[in-house]
């Protein structure tokens, strides 16, 4: 019994892997400043960049309707070349997270209900092209953080769906160069024909 147990278990889970490497040119970053107490933000293009990475996930149906999954990025950034700024060589590229990990339970029509929660943690991100920007939780900055929503919908009649979601369930308070919502509740109601 164990033996068919394991089979159905492998048949049941899919895992995924991916191996990357990019190299870019002429790529935009953002720069920041401040000058007399005002912040400035300037998208730029120049310089060249690579992005090295791996991908891993995982989805396992549990059951009929239910499903688990989980997955992590890993990514290694540089800015490789930068001749109007070679100071900005060897550091990270601006807006991107070096580990993202997502985990979540999907629900798929149980007696006319759908259901998820799923939960995303996102890792230090650099905003200044100087990666200068350490500090976690002030205005400018993009934190680390952690969320989990949650949304249930119930389908009515064919073609008709009413759904409630929270997103941010925790309530954490994180940046994302300005202060994220908190807590957001959102409903829905969709007719398709």
């Amino acid at each position: 019994m164990p033996h068919n147990f394991f089979i159905g278990f492998l048949i049941l889970t899919v895992p995924t892997i991916s191996v990357f490497e990019n190299y870019l040119r002429d790529f935009q970053y953002k720069e920041k400043w401040a000058e007399e107490g005002i912040n400035y933000d300037v998208a730029k293009s120049g310089g060249k960049a690579r992005i090295r990475g791996v991908e891993l996930g995982i989805r396992h149906q549990i059951t009929s309707f239910l499903s688990a999954y989980a997955n992590m990025t890993y990514q290694d950034t540089e800015v490789t070349e930068d001749k109007q700024d070679p100071e900005k060589e060897g550091k990270r590229i601006t807006n991107v997270p070096q580990e993202m990990y997502n985990f979540g339970l999907l629900c798929e029509n149980y007696a006319g209900f759908r259901g998820s929660v799923a939960g995303r943690y996102v890792g230090k991100v650099y905003g200044d092209s100087l990666n200068l920007d350490t500090k976690n939780h002030v205005w400018g900055t993009y934190d680390p953080y952690f969320t989990l929503d949650a949304k249930v919908g119930y389908e009515i009649r064919k073609g008709l769906e009413v759904s409630f979601a929270v997103d941010n369930l925790l309530d954490r308070d994180y940046y994302q160069s300005s202060r994220a919502p908190g807590r957001e509740f959102f409903g829905e109601v969709v007719y398709k024909f």
